[in-house]
């Protein structure tokens, strides 16, 4: 695995459309779900990224990103933050005279969370930290500003699940602000 990890790094330093974005927005609940008084909190997050050729129309794009997602109940009073590691196989994204649309899944995997209380810690544990990840989807709208930077409204959405049959969808808005090298 080490010799993979190393291998990766190498190609990808070597690489020459390299780019680092990152981007700060709201998450939130996106269905009926039992908790009471859903609310959101501010998500974040950093991507290092290979492949990406701005100047053409269609293009696509490999990316790693470290997000924190989650939700809040009781009107904002208590909350739950998920940090997850993301691998981004292959985004596509397509410019036309510098606006930019860009759509992307995504395979997650927690490594950390915030908040949880005991009970629902150790399923979370059990369920999250066991399986074979967090799936997720998402687009950016944006317009290169010149040649390395590109502003972007986001939205991205993870489906999160506690137990067999308590599955819901947390994502929502954002802005994104990424720069080419």
């Amino acid at each position: 695995m080490r010799i993979l990890i190393v291998a990766l790094f190498i190609f990808c330093v070597n690489s020459h459309a390299v780019f680092v974005a990152s981007s700060i927005g709201y998450n939130f609940i996106q269905e009926d779900s039992p908790i009471l008084d859903p609310a959101g909190i501010v998500s974040w997050s950093a991507e290092v990224g290979f492949f990406n050729e701005p100047l053409n129309f269609a293009d696509y794009k490999f990316s790693f990103e470290i997000k924190r997602a989650g939700y809040s109940w009781n009107g904002g009073q208590e909350s739950v933050s998920l940090y997850l590691l993301s691998i981004k196989p292959i985004t596509w994204s397509f410019t036309y005279k510098d606006v930019m649309l860009e759509i992307y899944g995504c395979v997650s995997q927690p490594f950390y969370s915030n908040n949880m209380d005991e009970n629902r810690g150790k399923k979370y544990e059990k369920i999250f930290f066991e399986n074979d990840g967090v799936l997720g989807y998402g687009f950016r709208l944006g317009y290169n500003l010149n040649e390395h930077f590109l502003l972007a409204l986001r939205f991205d959405s993870y489906l999160f699940q506690y137990e067999e049959a308590d599955a819901f969808w947390v994502g929502g808005w954002g802005l994104s602000a990424q720069w080419n090298f």
